[in-house]
């Protein structure tokens, strides 16, 4: 059960719709969160790579700006926003630190980290010597680039000041004539990793597969099956287990928290006052956790979603 927003983004289910998923969708919602996350940390690998491309091998920057046009990627980025959401209250949020965050409203005119982070990874590879040299500047590649100067503003060039060079370059682009079609201006030697030719080379990959087939995919009997469950279940109600989780948070104001929910106990409070405060929003959740078998129902729940994960219930 995706909310998907205008910008890209996905939208936090509410309370009742939590209540109404099954485990597939919330896994579902995991795996998109999951997979943003990972996104993101790509982008950050990159824009990384692209601050030292000067002393990297020209084939590389062939590959990244030629082959796989990374620049029309990240136009794209600048366009749809997908670190920028709204909650189910209206309110805008943005992934940051591998979650998603409310906005402070004294924040809203503030570029979001990913955001600067596509801006100087663009910065760097059209700056770049084979970004002025040899990247073919086509139409459809000059249509796509000029897009971003609307987006390249006063309080975009405060935060970040070298992208007034960038706006710049983006102009005196705007002025030249290009054509749709790719000159092969250079020959470029690659070469290529044997690595990969090494290690298929030789093998018998079926018989590999039949083998682990058989030690590594078991089937289990249900019997079998619930003692592994019972015996998570032990690990996750032993008391050592929770020295190992994070201080807890108060629920309502994020201080260091003594008290938990005495009917779900899952929330925690620092202070009665708090716990009083945060109940309007905290009960549809907390019936939720406490109805009928109550909290051995919601750790049954947790142990089945790790035994999932790891392969031995099925979905």
């Amino acid at each position: 059960m995706q909310f998907r927003t205008e910008q890209g983004g996905y939208k936090e289910p509410p309370a009742k719709e939590l209540s109404k998923q099954s485990l597939e969708e919330e896994l579902d919602n995991q795996k998109s969160t999951l997979e943003l996350s990972i996104q993101m940390c790509c982008i950050s690998l990159l824009r990384f790579i692209s601050d030292h491309i000067a002393d990297l091998p020209l084939f590389i920057s062939r590959q990244l700006m030629d082959e796989n046009d990374v620049l029309m990627v990240l136009v794209s980025l600048i366009e749809n926003k997908p670190w920028i959401a709204k909650d189910s209250k209206g309110k805008r949020i943005r992934f940051e630190n591998q979650k998603w965050e409310v906005i402070p409203p004294g924040e809203f005119h503030k570029v979001p980290r990913m955001e600067a982070q596509v801006w100087i990874l663009i910065y760097n590879l059209l700056g770049s010597e084979y970004g002025q040299k040899s990247y073919a500047i086509t139409g459809i590649r000059k249509d796509a680039l000029i897009k971003l100067r609307k987006y390249l503003n006063e309080p975009l060039f405060d935060q970040i000041p070298a992208l007034q060079n960038l706006l710049r370059a983006l102009e005196e682009m705007a002025l030249v004539t290009t054509s749709n079609t790719t000159e092969n201006r250079m020959f470029i030697v690659q070469p290529v990793p044997p690595f990969r030719d090494e290690v298929l080379k030789n093998k018998n990959w079926k018989e590999i597969a039949e083998n682990q087939k058989k030690s590594i995919f078991v089937e289990e009997t249900p019997e079998q099956k619930a003692a592994e469950a019972k015996k998570l279940l032990g690990i996750y109600e032993s008391a050592a287990f929770e020295e190992f989780l994070d201080p807890p948070k108060c629920g309502k104001c994020g201080k260091s928290a003594g008290q938990r929910c005495s009917r779900c106990k899952h929330e925690w409070y620092c202070t009665r006052e708090c716990q009083v405060a945060a109940w309007k929003a905290h009960k549809p959740m907390c019936d939720l956790l406490s109805k009928k078998c109550g909290l051995m129902q919601v750790k049954a729940y947790r142990v089945a979603c790790v035994l999932r994960g790891f392969g031995v219930l099925g979905l």
